[in-house]
Order: C-alpha cells, then sequence, then structure tokens
C-alpha cells in the first residue's frame, strides 16, 4: 500500500511494482518502483523464517498432533454393537418397571436398579478414545 495516497501497488511493465494512484492517473506523486524480482524474494524469505522456525515447526507438530488426537475419539452411537446394547438396557429397564407396577419389586431396589440402569446408560453413551499405535514425532530443524 502506497505510504503517500494509500493505493494498492500494480505492475509497471514486466519487472516492476508502482503506486496505482501514480500510473493510473497521476493522482500520486510517489513515483518509487519495486522490482518484482526482489519484492517476491523478500516475501518468500519472510514467509520461510515465519513458517521454518523452531517455534513455528513445534505449533505445527501440536496442532498435528491435537487433531490426530481428535480423530481417534469415536462417537459411540456410531458402532454397531451400541444399537444393540441401548436396546438390551432399554429391555431390562422396562422389564423393571414391569416388575415394579406388578408389586413384585419393593420401591428402594426399583430405585436401586434404575439408577444402576441409569449408569450403565451414561457408560455406553460416552465417546470412546481408540489406543492407536504412535509414531512419535520428532521435528528435526537445520
Amino acid at each position: 500500500m502506497c505510504s503517500e495516497c494509500g493505493s494498492n501497488y500494480v505492475q509497471y511493465g514486466r519487472t516492476d511494482y508502482v503506486c496505482s494512484g501514480f500510473y493510473n492517473g497521476s493522482t500520486c506523486s510517489n513515483g518509487t518502483r519495486f522490482r518484482i524480482v526482489d519484492t517476491e524474494r523478500a516475501v518468500l524469505e519472510a514467509l520461510e523464517l515465519d513458517f521454518l522456525s523452531h517455534a513455528a515447526l513445534y505449533r505445527a507438530a501440536a496442532l498435528a498432533t491435537e487433531f490426530f488426537d481428535k480423530q481417534q475419539t469415536v462417537d459411540p452411537r456410531t458402532m454397531p454393537a451400541w444399537s444393540a446394547a441401548r436396546a438390551e438396557i432399554n429391555a431390562r429397564e422396562a422389564d423393571v418397571k414391569d416388575q415394579f407396577k406388578a408389586g413384585r419389586l419393593p420401591a428402594a431396589v426399583f430405585k436401586t436398579w434404575l439408577a444402576e440402569l441409569a449408569k450403565e446408560r451414561d457408560v455406553l453413551n460416552r465417546p470412546t478414545t481408540l489406543k492407536p499405535t504412535r509414531i512419535p514425532l520428532v521435528v528435526h530443524v537445520h
């Protein structure tokens, strides 16, 4: 961006950048030219310093590890056995309720069994973490 008029720089000929205000109508007196090759080299060096620094590489490794760990978390509802286990808990709960209604279970036992079934359901609904074989991530910077 031009420091005098705030316009963007544009390509001027095959080799230079110049203020668009200067180039397109002379609304700016800043005729400074920058070589495209020099500008590109400076930008690439800045990117290299930023992206290949120790801190940037360690940050990238940490982000990759975090992403990998999140990918290893499985929603149990996507597993085929989940539906069968959920149906089995629901059937046991229905049986307990039927026994209680029929007067075959005391209230204290009924409440205890319902609480146990609720705990089983909570465990079933918790995401599980797979235990993958992990290759240590080592960053070497030369």
